[in-house]
């Protein structure tokens, strides 16, 4: 279940009153219905908007086929992306440009996780 319009309007009202920043999480949001969410959330000016896609759930879409369409339609937040980048999916991740990376068990369920960031980070800066 998603937040309502008004729970997230007051938690970024919120941080603004306290110097801090929101990111915005559209998990559950159809793929069909992200880019039209991405532009509302969008005029609402958080800091970031997040394209997360639970790859664990079965039918999940990767989010790196989004990327580029949402960046596009947004004038005011960051793009961050999280949710299925893996090493070989991680190139095409980072040509949709987004702001903010987040990557968990690629990271985490490696057999050497500080080896696979090496490898990560290697990919992001060659971009």
């Amino acid at each position: 279940m998603c937040s309502s319009d008004l729970t997230v309007k007051e938690a970024i009202k919120c941080a603004r009153d306290n110097g801090k920043q929101v990111l915005v999480d559209l998990m559950g949001t159809p793929d069909d219905q992200i880019v039209e969410r991405a532009k509302t959330v969008d005029s609402w000016e958080p800091d970031y908007i997040y394209i997360h896609r639970a790859v664990t759930v079965k039918g999940a879409t990767s989010p790196e086929e989004l990327l580029k369409i949402v960046k596009s339609s947004i004038r005011h937040a960051k793009l961050g992306v999280a949710g299925g980048i893996t090493l070989e999916t991680l190139p095409e991740v980072m040509k949709g440009e987004p702001d903010l990376i987040i990557i968990g068990s690629a990271i985490t369920k490696s057999p050497d996780p500080r080896g696979m960031i090496e490898k990560m980070n290697a990919v992001i800066r060659q971009v």
